[in-house]
């Protein structure tokens, strides 16, 4: 039931690892998974990226810097034990909480799924606030990448399985991984999957834009 109206369907309770709640999601999700691409959820960091916690705050001075989310600040390169790989690159994160509360829809309706997408330039790091999403040794691919994340497209996907306020690796199962030496919009993917108008509206109609 959603706005009132009731849609009855029979399906498969364990056909995927998570109940997919919205039954007029699954087309949009079949047509995806019927590419047989690589998921994201491959790529993405677990918690702690770099195996600080919340709690880590920025030194007196350092040859690195740490976000945290209150700024940032100098951090020593030899305290950071984990994700050594990915300080020298350009790393996209975004906020382990959902913008969302809950999972939860805003009074429109709509979901924005991911409250923050930013790009840490090399010898930066964050705390286990964010996720790093990919990390790249051209800037102009973790560009790509950060306008992918911001498609309706790509946050509908994750919002299936985004159904608590953490937005963790496995919520990004869905999402293929993309040739990011070029960039991505709504339209290009639409076209990729041939989602039809009644699924292009379904995805416009759930998720709302993104503008950072």
């Amino acid at each position: 039931i959603h706005k009132g109206i009731e849609q009855e369907t029979v399906r498969s309770l364990n056909e995927f690892e998570t109940f997919i709640r919205d039954g007029n999601a699954l087309p949009i999700i079949n047509k995806v998974l019927a590419k047989d691409e690589k998921s994201m959820s491959t790529i993405v960091s677990s918690r702690k990226p770099f195996g600080l916690s919340t709690t880590i705050r920025p030194l007196k001075k350092g040859d690195i810097t740490l976000v945290w989310t209150g700024g940032d600040g100098p951090f020593e390169s030899s305290k950071v034990d984990v994700g050594q790989e990915m300080i020298g690159k350009y790393k996209v994160i975004t906020s382990y909480v959902s913008y969302d509360h809950g999972g939860q829809p805003g009074p429109d309706g709509k979901r924005k799924v991911l409250s923050k997408i930013q790009i840490l330039p090399p010898n930066t790091i964050c705390t286990e606030s964010y996720l790093v999403i990919g990390s790249f040794v051209i800037e102009k691919e973790a560009v790509h990448l950060k306008q992918y994340l911001s498609t309706l497209f790509v946050r509908f996907l994750i919002a299936q399985l985004a159904l608590s306020q953490h937005v963790t690796k496995d919520r990004y199962l869905f999402v293929p991984i993309q040739d990011f030496t070029q960039p991505w919009t709504d339209e290009m993917l639409f076209a990729k999957y041939d989602l039809n108008n009644i699924e292009v509206d379904k995805i416009k109609n759930t998720i709302k834009p993104m503008n950072n």
